[in-house]
């Protein structure tokens, strides 16, 4: 008898080996070990060839097309595939407009016992009566934190939605003083200089533009402070030259795209997410993990990782002025840097585990039982 299939519409375009692609991974080596056949989709090839070995180790099959933009491309392939693998469960991540449409529509003619999506951002950022009937088409809506599932109920995707499931990280990562002189040598920070860090993407809603404003203030108090920042290619993108006109720019470290990008938190004493739209990211978890204290912006699922005086900062969003205050007095004070590390780590160790949330997935929303 030939196994039941799960299909993944990603929707992602990966350049770097990040905490989705993990989780994703985990949610294929989970289904393999119960029985089940999964295909994983990827916008494009990704980047690094350790994901296409771990998910290939994981019983995954990966396939590349795109989902995630309007027209007769996107929509071409995800027809051929539905119909190729007629999935028993498909679960759709990022995608377009068009392909929300169609695919759970589709998927349900050709046969699909079940449809889950995952709601990754805030819903008002997109809302629309096209978003709210495609989404309604699902059996399950699964939004990442406490925010986005209030944010899908004010848009009226209230129909399907159910409780928040928070991704989580594999692997349980650690503070290692070792990697934290290694990384400082490597970027040549003066083993004394004070670093904030974040991994980011060079996009609007990121916020890096405010988070370079801001580091320019500090700079003005703690000249020898550093940023390292990365997931940006600093030959495409316009915000080194930004720092540099801010008068900032020696003290900003582009680290590049990189896989495993947490490993480089170790060099830094406070991690930096200054969005001005989140769902809840990944890298604040790999930064609690790391023992480090967070300064975020008040917005979205950041409040329910972050708790303001006990593991970080929560600062208005596009507020450099209290963000740069924020690092600065994390910075002058050691012992609350401890403190609030500490505290983030333990929060991580108590809420974000990821393979709690991998089962949850796959046994309560997938329906997929353990093998006897």
């Amino acid at each position: 008898m030939s196994r039941p299939v799960l299909l993944q519409l990603t929707g992602l375009t990966s350049l770097k080996y990040g905490g989705i692609e993990r989780y994703l991974c985990a949610v294929s080596a989970e289904c393999s070990r119960r029985g089940w056949s999964t295909i994983v989709q990827f916008e494009a090839p990704p980047a690094t060839e350790n994901i296409v070995a771990d998910f290939t180790a994981a019983g995954a099959r990966l396939e590349y097309f795109p989902t995630n933009r309007n027209g007769w491309s996107a929509r071409r392939g995800i027809i051929s595939c539905l119909r190729r693998h007629r999935p028993d469960i498909l679960h759709v991540h990022f995608t377009s407009r068009d392909s929300l449409l169609l695919t759970p529509r589709l998927a349900r003619l050709l046969g699909t016992k079940t449809s889950v999506s995952t709601l990754h951002g805030l819903v008002h950022d997109q809302a629309g009566w096209v978003w709210r009937v495609g989404y309604r088409a699902f059996d399950h809506i699964v939004p990442v934190s406490d925010a986005v599932a209030r944010s899908a109920e004010r848009g009226g995707f209230g129909r399907n939605l159910r409780q928040p499931l928070y991704l989580g990280l594999f692997g349980d990562p650690a503070p290692d003083p070792a990697r934290r002189a290694s990384t400082r040598a490597e970027f040549g920070i003066p083993e004394q200089a004070p670093v904030a860090a974040c991994i980011t993407f060079d996009a609007r809603i990121k916020g890096v533009d405010v988070l370079m404003r801001g580091f320019a203030l500090l700079r003005e108090s703690v000249p020898e402070a550093r940023l390292l920042v990365v997931g940006i290619d600093p030959r495409n993108s316009d915000l080194p030259r930004m720092a540099d006109e801010l008068g900032a720019g020696d003290g900003v470290i582009w680290a590049g795209i990189r896989d495993d990008a947490w490993r480089l938190f170790d060099a830094a004493d406070v991690y930096v997410q200054p969005s001005r739209s989140e769902g809840l990211p990944l890298a604040i978890l790999e930064a609690m993990a790391l023992a480090l204290p967070v300064v975020g912006s008040d917005v979205g699922g950041i409040p329910e990782a972050v708790v303001d005086g006990e593991t970080g900062r929560l600062v208005p969003v596009e507020d450099p002025v209290a963000l740069a205050d924020a690092v600065q007095g994390l910075f002058a004070d050691a012992g609350r840097r401890r403190a609030w590390g500490e505290a983030g780590r333990r929060r991580y160790q108590d809420i974000f585990k990821g393979p709690e949330s991998v089962r949850r997935l796959v046994s309560e929303y997938y329906g997929i039982p353990e093998l006897q």
